[in-house]
């Protein structure tokens, strides 16, 4: 578990960055590579989904959904990225753990997308069935 340090940077500003782009007209690929590249500053560890549904040059397939991971690898680390494969944008999960590092260590995300790929393979869930599932699934 990360120690806590008091920082004088927040997190949210990436957020506001990627929907109010100082450079209108980018991609989500430079912005994202502005992010990497960018000043390093001191941020509490994070990871950030990123994603559009426009095409972008940062995916092999250009009518699917564009995300990408953003994340510090734990308080203090250096800003990186990396394009989610298919699968992790149809199927994925994402826990406080570092990626690539402690990520496979958080067994809920597993057993929460085997619980919803079973949600969504039922044929046909009434909208009342799939939302009680759904939310069975969140508590």
């Amino acid at each position: 578990m990360e120690e806590y340090v008091p920082r004088d940077t927040s997190r949210g500003t990436f957020i506001s960055d990627f929907l109010v782009p100082a450079q209108p007209d980018s991609t989500m690929k430079e912005h994202l590579e502005g992010i990497e590249s960018g000043p390093w500053k001191d941020y509490s560890g994070f990871n950030m989904l990123l994603g559009s549904l426009h095409p972008c040059d940062g995916a092999k397939n250009l009518n699917e959904p564009k995300m990408a991971l953003v994340t510090n690898h734990g308080g203090g680390g250096k800003l990186a990225f990396r394009w989610l494969p298919q699968d992790e944008v149809e199927f994925g999960g994402l826990s406080n753990g570092i990626d690539g590092q402690t990520m496979h260590l958080w067994t809920k995300i597993d057993w929460g997308k085997d619980v919803f790929r079973a949600i969504l393979a039922e044929q046909p869930p009434s909208e009342e069935a799939l939302v009680e599932n759904l939310f069975k699934l969140l508590q």
